[in-house]
């Protein structure tokens, strides 16, 4: 595996006191919406990209709230990777009932802010922002974007 670094675009979605989140079937770990940001988006495009394919609605994307680098062993392995966090609104979800994904290797679900330590929800250093962010919904973080101006 060549080294490099992943840029991933997360989206905290909450809805009566519930955070959406993705399970992986296979390894059973769970972690926030979203997916890779690819090359020539934004990652906010990306996560409007990625929230579509795997829940087949569209999504709001609202404030950033943060980014967390994390280092990881997937398949023997080392990932580094850099997430890229937003406040995420979607009217056509319901934290009343569970919504079933595109692909076949995730499924998601709803989990009460206050109970964000009982699942594995990865990486661990989230758990803790997320109640943060959705009691302190007004202090997001500055995210900045360059125009791309040529050197």
């Amino acid at each position: 595996m060549a080294k490099s670094i992943e840029i991933v675009a997360r989206g905290v979605c909450v809805q009566a006191g519930k955070v959406l989140v993705c399970r992986s079937v296979k390894h059973g770990h769970h972690y926030l919406p979203g997916g890779h940001v690819e090359w020539g988006e934004t990652s906010p495009e990306a996560l409007r990209r990625e929230w579509l394919e795997e829940l087949k609605v569209p999504c709001e994307v609202g404030d950033f709230l943060g980014v967390l680098e994390q280092t990881y062993g997937l398949a023997g392995e080392r990932v580094a990777e850099i997430s890229l966090v937003f406040r995420v609104d979607c009217p056509a979800l319901s934290a009343s009932r569970a919504d079933t994904a595109e692909p076949d290797n995730i499924d998601f679900a709803w989990v009460p802010v206050e109970q964000l330590d009982s699942v594995r929800l990865l990486p661990a250093a989230i758990r803790k922002a997320i109640p943060a962010w959705v009691a302190s919904p007004g202090h997001a973080a500055a995210y900045l974007q360059g125009q791309g101006e040529e050197v």
